[in-house]
């Protein structure tokens, strides 16, 4: 399965990309989708997530509501947590 274009247009192009579609990515590379995904869906910068997601902070917006896209962009961002 291939990432969807709006996720491919936030990561560097990878040398990496195979015929299985299946593209690795460095920690930078990850890092920058993290960010595009976490400005666009949640209207916070990759690192403020990455802080949350390290605090145990609760992941809701200033409402105090959970946002669906919070699962999809901290799976990606918890790869990058070194817990």
């Amino acid at each position: 399965m291939a990432l969807p274009q709006e996720l491919r247009d936030s990561v560097p192009s990878s040398p990496f990309e195979t015929d299985s579609d299946v593209i690795e990515l460095s920690d930078e590379e990850l890092r920058a989708m993290v960010d595009a995904n976490a400005r666009e869906y949640l209207g916070i910068s990759g690192e403020e997530l990455l802080q949350r997601l390290r605090e145990r902070k609760p992941l809701t917006d200033d409402t105090g509501n959970s946002l669906p896209a919070w699962g999809p962009v901290t799976m990606l961002a918890r790869l990058l947590l070194d817990d």
